[in-house]
């Protein structure tokens, strides 16, 4: 798999954990693969999403809908391990559904009462973002995944502006409910262009830890690096300021690709990214 990728062995198995690792079903238990998608991407040699090409459960659609979810808070959930086994538990929390759904797994024991809940991996959290997500815009899921195409090119041909305005865009399509608090309006953004948008020919990491601090995205492609820092009501200009600061680029000083350092503001009062609301710096 590893050569007709193109990549290291070592490089195959890390990108294999994370796609396809990390199910707990107990407190501090062994990491378990999903043994479907982990037997499909070897078979195929290829790291795909196999596990949601099965078909999302109607019933857990129906009750994200009736509840209304909001689809920006459920990642580090807190909750008391008991909720977990209790089937009608979603009537009060919908979080114990997608456990039981297993888009959701414990991620650590917060102490002997409570768990924290998150995403289990890569594919799991690309999945819910491309099948769930759609139904809380003023979207259908084939314009959704059309926007999130446009996205992935502008990124591939190192177009900034192009992958800025198209973002300005998609974020005009959130439904009220997004900007009901500013924060969950704010965690959209890295959940869309961070999940959304990510595929094998372009990696993905939302807050990348650094010696020296945590890189809000991170993303990766053939020819291009990005580094993009977000800010809230602030200025692009302090967000370059930190992304410097860190030395967040630090790290690709010897990689051959073109480095884009982006600094994004998220201005609350429009509810979007403001025309001039973005700057970037490459760095060779």
């Amino acid at each position: 798999m590893a050569e007709g990728q193109g990549i290291s062995k070592a490089e195959c198995y890390g990108r294999l954990k994370d796609m396809y690792d990390g199910y707990h079903f107990v407190p501090n238990g062994v990491g378990i693969y999903n043994p479907f998608s982990l037997l499909n991407a070897l078979n195929s040699k290829d790291f795909g999403y196999y596990w949601f090409e099965t078909g999302t459960p109607t019933g857990l659609l129906l009750a994200l809908r009736k509840v209304k979810a909001n689809l920006t808070d459920i990642s580090g959930k807190v909750l008391d391990p008991r909720m977990l086994k209790n089937v009608n538990s979603y009537k009060d929390d919908i979080v114990t559904l997608l456990y039981q759904s297993g888009y959701l797994t414990i991620s650590q024991a917060i102490d002997s009462q409570l768990v924290q809940l998150d995403f289990p991996n890569g594919e799991v959290r690309h999945g819910y973002m491309q099948q769930l997500l759609p139904m809380y815009l003023d979207l259908d899921s084939v314009d959704s995944s059309s926007r999130a195409s446009y996205l992935r090119l502008a990124l591939l041909n190192g177009d900034i502006t192009g992958y800025i305005k198209q973002m300005q865009s998609l974020i005009s399509s959130l439904s009220y409910r997004f900007f009901k608090s500013k924060e969950g309006a704010y965690q959209f953004i890295f959940l869309v262009t961070g999940e959304l948008v990510g595929m094998k020919d372009l990696r993905t990491v939302v807050e990348k830890e650094t010696n020296r601090g945590r890189i809000d995205m991170l993303m990766q492609t053939k020819d291009y690096i990005y580094i993009f820092e977000f800010k809230h009501d602030g200025t692009p200009e302090e967000a370059l300021q930190q992304i410097h600061e860190k030395g967040y680029a630090d790290q690709f000083k010897t990689d051959p690709r073109k480095k884009f350092l982006v600094g994004v503001n998220f201005d609350s009062t429009i509810r979007n990214i403001p025309d001039g609301g973005w700057k970037v710096e490459s760095v060779d």
